[in-house]
């Protein structure tokens, strides 16, 4: 029904134009609906379009509707280069048919891998710019890593997931566990996002000016902390698994301390700027 819907459109525009480019109010609705990554859709459409829209909608509503909450999870295990203090792993990885298909269309981060040494690490931060844990890869970075700690680690899918390949994630997440991040905005941080030729401007985090959390956020906290990291980088090369962890969280733990008095002095300040002493 919605392609028909977007059918009829293309129709009654072009006998209205008489001809096959559609007009600029329409221009981005047809450049979005013909992305190979998902659609995070922002700004105000034209009415004629609200009509397919809301087709689009009904087909999307259905379909989370019809998930398979019914998946196979393997048995809960420790992972020794895995970090995470305060969100211990809450059950194992699921078994989905998407892992057995390949995705020819996606865009790809690029990633280049040492034949002996890590990749790096996958680190996740809380708004406030505090280290949730990290992740030692063992593999090149791709969406499954995150994927993987979210679904692993958090009882409910975060609201908002900030991350420089959110196009491919959400994909990525959608295609094994819709139910479970159907609720969540896939953003690109600021930074990465003038690199992305071929997203829904949903994914660009600067086009909610009207969200005060997603205009104040620091968008760059990882690179910042991973610019750190790289300090102790000729240290942690070689370090057995064991010291490797030690060092990164304990490094990762000061840093939070830091951040941690930093935000309660500025909230102290705040509380007595903010008092009636009259």
């Amino acid at each position: 029904m919605a392609l028909i819907q977007v059918h009829s459109l293309i129709e009654t525009l072009v006998e209205e134009t008489n001809e096959y480019i559609a007009p600029d109010p329409y221009k981005q609705f047809f450049f979005e609906l013909s992305l190979t990554s998902p659609v995070e859709r922002s700004g105000n459409l034209p009415i004629k379009a609200l009509a397919a829209l809301d087709d689009i909608l009904k087909t999307i509503v259905n379909t989370f509707m019809s998930c398979d909450t019914n998946k196979e999870y393997s048995d809960v295990v420790s992972n020794q280069l895995s970090f995470f203090p305060t969100l211990p792993t809450v059950h194992g990885k699921g078994k989905y048919k998407a892992d057995g298909q390949q995705d020819k269309d996606n865009c790809r981060k690029e990633g280049y891998r040492h034949p002996t040494l890590t990749p790096g690490i996958f680190t996740v931060f809380c708004p406030h710019g505090i280290c949730y844990g990290f992740e030692a890869m063992t593999e090149c970075e791709s969406p499954k890593v995150p994927f993987t700690i979210f679904k692993t680690r958090f009882h409910k899918a975060p609201d908002v997931i900030i991350y420089d390949n959110a196009c491919n994630l959400h994909k990525y997440c959608l295609s094994r566990e819709p139910d479970y991040f159907k609720n969540t905005r896939f953003l690109v941080d600021k930074f990465h996002w003038k690199c992305q030729i071929a997203c829904s401007e949903g994914y660009n985090m600067e086009r909610y000016t009207a969200c005060v959390d997603t205009q104040t956020i620091n968008s760059q906290i990882n690179e910042q902390a991973n610019a750190g990291l790289k300090r102790l980088q000729s240290q942690l090369t070689y370090m057995n698994a064991d010291n490797f962890m030690f060092h990164i969280s304990l490094f990762l733990s000061l840093k939070n301390r830091e951040k941690i008095d930093k935000l309660t002095v500025n909230l102290a300040k705040n509380f007595i700027g903010n008092l009636n002493l009259d």
